[in-house]
C-alpha cells in the first residue's frame, strides 16, 4: 500500500522490543505515539517502497503500522535443564547456567535482532527477559552482554508476565484480524488466559469484580519434557533428543506427576473454571505458540 507522509511529528518514533523467552524469542518494530503511548498509523516517509510493502497495519479495529515482527526458536529453558541433569549426574551444584554454547547463540540472537532493527530506523530498542534468567546462574551476565550490544533488558517477574500475556490476549481478541469482535452492546466476557512458556506457566483471571490474579508455576513445556524423559522413561535428558515415542501409559503417569508439582489451585480460579464451565460469560484464551493449550490440542486432533 502507499503510506501517507505527514508532516513530521517529534513525538513519533520507530522503536523496537525484543522478548527473550524461554524458548522462543522475538523482535517487533513499530511506529509508535511516545504522548499517547499507541501504534502510530503512517510509516515513515523514508521508508523504502519494498519495505513498505512489506509493513503491515496492526488491525482494522487499532490502526497502527508494525514495520517488522520476527520470532526464532532459543530453547533456553531445554538447554538450561539439560546443563541440570549434567550437573546432577557429575557432582551436586547450587547453581547451574545456561552451557557457552548457548549463549553464543542467545548473543547472535540477539544481535542479529539489533541490526534488523536498526536498518528498519530504530531510535530506541528495549527488552525484557523471563524465566530462564530468572533460574539460571549466568543470566544476569548474559543481560549484561546483550546490554552491551545495545539492548537494554530487564528481568519480569512471573506475575507481570502473567499480567503482560493477559493484556495481550485482551487485545488481540478485540483488535486482531480473524477474531470475533463484540458488538458495542454485547458486555465483555471475563478473561481466563493460559500462557504456556518453555520453562513456566501463568493463568490469569479475575472472578466477579475483583482484581486481576496471577497463579503461577515453574512448569513450561521444556520443564514438562524433562520430567518425560527422567522421570517416566528413566533416561538421561542431558543426552536425550526426544522422548518421542511416548507410550499411552507414560503420557498417563507424566499428566499424574505434572498434577502433583502444580501449585494448590486457589480459590479464585476454582470459581472462575466453574464459570467458564456453567456459563457463556467467561472466556479461556491460551497463548504460547506451538505449546498454547489450544495449538496441542488441535495437533492431537488432527
Amino acid at each position: 500500500r502507499a503510506w501517507a507522509a505527514g508532516p513530521p511529528m517529534a513525538h513519533v518514533r520507530t522503536l523496537a522490543a525484543l522478548d527473550i523467552g524461554s524458548g522462543v524469542s522475538k523482535l517487533v518494530v513499530a511506529r509508535v505515539d511516545t504522548e499517547l503511548w499507541k501504534l502510530h498509523t503512517e510509516a515513515p516517509a523514508s521508508l523504502e517502497p519494498e519495505r513498505a510493502a512489506t509493513a503491515a497495519v496492526s488491525s482494522p479495529q487499532l490502526p497502527g503500522v508494525i514495520l517488522h515482527s520476527e520470532e526464532v526458536q532459543l530453547l533456553l529453558a531445554h538447554d538450561l535443564k539439560q546443563q541440570e541433569a549434567l550437573a546432577a549426574a557429575s557432582a551436586p551444584a547450587d547453581a547451574v547456567g545456561l552451557s557457552p554454547e548457548m549463549c553464543g547463540q542467545a548473543e547472535a540472537t540477539v544481535g542479529r535482532f539489533l541490526e534488523t532493527a536498526r536498518s528498519w530506523g530504530a531510535t530506541a530498542v528495549r527488552g525484557i527477559a523471563t524465566e530462564v534468567f530468572r533460574r539460571a546462574s549466568n543470566g544476569p551476565r548474559l543481560l549484561e552482554r546483550f546490554r552491551a550490544l545495545g539492548a537494554p533488558m530487564s528481568i519480569i517477574s512471573q506475575q507481570q508476565e502473567g499480567l503482560l500475556g493477559y493484556l495481550t490476549a485482551r487485545e488481540a481478541l478485540r483488535c486482531c484480524p480473524g477474531c470475533a469482535v463484540r458488538p458495542p452492546s454485547t458486555p465483555a466476557p471475563e478473561l481466563l488466559v493460559w500462557d504456556v512458556g518453555g520453562a513456566s506457566f501463568q493463568i490469569v483471571g479475575r472472578l466477579g469484580k475483583g482484581d486481576l490474579q496471577v497463579y503461577e508455576g515453574p512448569l513450561g513445556a521444556s520443564i514438562a519434557t524433562a520430567m518425560l524423559v527422567q522421570d517416566v522413561q528413566g533416561k538421561d535428558f542431558a543426552h536425550t533428543h526426544s522422548p518421542n515415542p511416548v507410550a499411552t501409559h507414560q503420557a498417563k503417569d507424566l499428566v499424574r506427576k505434572v498434577q502433583r508439582a502444580l501449585p494448590e489451585c486457589p480459590a479464585w480460579l476454582s470459581g472462575a473454571l466453574d464459570a467458564a464451565a456453567s456459563t457463556t460469560g467467561v472466556q479461556v484464551v491460551g497463548i504460547g505458540g506451538e505449546t498454547c493449550v489450544f495449538r496441542i490440542a488441535a495437533l492431537a486432533l488432527g
